[in-house]
Order: C-alpha cells, then sequence, then structure tokens
C-alpha cells in the first residue's frame, strides 16, 4: 500500500461497516490517501420491493413485516444520512480527503467498477455484513472480490476476540510465501503504524531464516516493536494455534497463503475473529 493513492470502503449501516470506515480513514491519514465511502443501493433488492407480495422476516422476531417501495426508499434514505454523520465525525478527528459516492447495482459488480474507476489499491469491507456474528462466514461479496479484483482487500469482522481493544495487541503477518513476503510486511507494517501497535510476523519454518533476519532489519527505522514467532506446522492447525496464543488486531495475509497452506481462503479468513488484510 502507497502513499497518496485510494481507499474504498464499502458501507452499509451494520456494525461491521462501522468498524470498516474507522479502519480505512485511519490508513487513508496516515498514507495521505483519498478515502472515496462507497454506498450502493442493491437493484435487486428494489426490484424485489416492487412486488405486493414481498414480505421481509424480523431476525429478532421472526415476524413477517411489510415491505414495499416507500419502505425501501425511507431505510436506504435514513442509511445514506447515517452514513454521511460517520463520515462527517471521522473527519473532524484529523485530517482526511474524502467523499461519499452513492451508486445502484449489483453489490460486487458496482464495488469492482468503483475500485476500478477510482484507481484503488485497498478495498474495506465487512467480512459479511448484516450476518457477521452469526457464525464463521465470509459473505458473497467479501468472496467475490477476492475472486475478481487485482487491488488489496481488508475484510472487516464486527466481533471482536478477546483483548482484542488492548493497544498491546500486535498486528499480525503471516510469512509463508517468499514471493509474497514483502508485500505482506510493508502493508503490516502501515497498519501497525496507522494504529501506534506492535508488529508480529508469523513465520513458516520455510522461510530463510537469513531473510527474516533481513527483513526485521529493514524495520528498524520504523521504531515500532518487531517480534516473530515460528508456527508449529505449516498448515491452517499452525496457524490456528498461533493465533490463539497471541491474538491480534489484524492479519496480514497474501492472496496465496492459503495455498501455502493447503486450504481454501475463506477457511483461513474465517479462522480468526480480527479483520484481516489481503494483500495483492
Amino acid at each position: 500500500m502507497d502513499d497518496h493513492g485510494t481507499i474504498v470502503v464499502l458501507l452499509d449501516s451494520s456494525p461491521a461497516s462501522t468498524g470498516a470506515l474507522t479502519t480505512a480513514a485511519r490508513l487513508a491519514r496516515r498514507q495521505d490517501s483519498e478515502l472515496v465511502a462507497l454506498f450502493i443501493e442493491d437493484n435487486n433488492l428494489s426490484r424485489s420491493a416492487e412486488y405486493a407480495f414481498v414480505r421481509e422476516i424480523s431476525a429478532l422476531s421472526g415476524n413477517a413485516l411489510p415491505f414495499d417501495a416507500q419502505t425501501l426508499t425511507n431505510r436506504l434514505r435514513h442509511q445514506r444520512e447515517h452514513i454521511a454523520a460517520l463520515l462527517e465525525e471521522e473527519a473532524s478527528r484529523g485530517a482526511l480527503r474524502w467523499r461519499l459516492q452513492v451508486a445502484s447495482g449489483g453489490i460486487h459488480q458496482t464495488t469492482s467498477r468503483a475500485a476500478t474507476e477510482t484507481g484503488a489499491e485497498l478495498i474495506v469491507l465487512g467480512k459479511s455484513g448484516w450476518s457477521a456474528g452469526r457464525g464463521a462466514r465470509l459473505g458473497s461479496t467479501a468472496r467475490q472480490l477476492l475472486l475478481e479484483t487485482g487491488c488489496s482487500l481488508m475484510l472487516w469482522e464486527g466481533r471482536q476476540p478477546p483483548g482484542n481493544n488492548q493497544a498491546e495487541d500486535p498486528v499480525q503477518a503471516l510469512v509463508m510465501d517468499p514471493t509474497e513476503t514483502s508485500a505482506i510486511v510493508r502493508a503490516a507494517t502501515a497498519l501497525a503504524l496507522a494504529s501506534e501497535r506492535p508488529l508480529q510476523l508469523l513465520v513458516s519454518r520455510t522461510i530463510d531464516p537469513s531473510r527474516l533476519r533481513s527483513l526485521v532489519a529493514e524495520l528498524e527505522p520504523f521504531s515500532i516493536t518487531v517480534s516473530t514467532q515460528m508456527l508449529i506446522e505449516q498448515s491452517l492447525r499452525g496457524v490456528a494455534h498461533a493465533l490463539h496464543t497471541q491474538p491480534g488486531s489484524e492479519l496480514v495475509i497474501g492472496r496465496h497463503t492459503a495455498e501455502s497452506l493447503g486450504c481454501d481462503s475463506s477457511d483461513l479468513i474465517t479462522l480468526t475473529n480480527a479483520p484481516v488484510l489481503v494483500v495483492s
């Protein structure tokens, strides 16, 4: 992630979305990047609201509630107003270049198009939107963006692991594939600097020790605390053990890290309740 780039944050009114905005704004300030807040009016939902028989089911009561075009219009207006207020509040905390972009269309298609048009190097969004907190899963939007976009993705989790609010919880970088190591460590360093947290490298035993020493030496000018932890084995179980031993504030991985572990990307991303940055 370079200075003066563009960061796109996909917003709705879910708790995960609010956390995603805070993280995106923090990075944008640190790197003097433009923050593009993207609010998408889902055209599939709009079409559904036109049918008289459509109802929505309350997640709290299980009751069927009326749902029509006017209900949707009012809800979208309230969401836009809520998001605008959040952006104004975030901007009041420090210098921030931002703009709110409202679009309509399919969620992941519109997000991909906005990222291309703005030249985004990073997209920030919730792992699973409103379904966050109802079981470890990767939502369809996040899954599609992983497959279709070439930029880095930060997937925010609405739930927080024990101790995650502690300032000493490190930003963790999973160092597995030598071809991705430099990009992963650079991105993790940017997160650590933006949040004033220590950096922890979770290292595969296949990484050359001299390369690891070189990486740590390169981080000395940044004045951040750096530690290393060797994985007990190069597997999803080995990563799970490391994350359980020391919870982190964020986890940074590469596009091909899951392949190195012999697992699917969604299994790795949902292994932790912390936000996950997938570096391209």
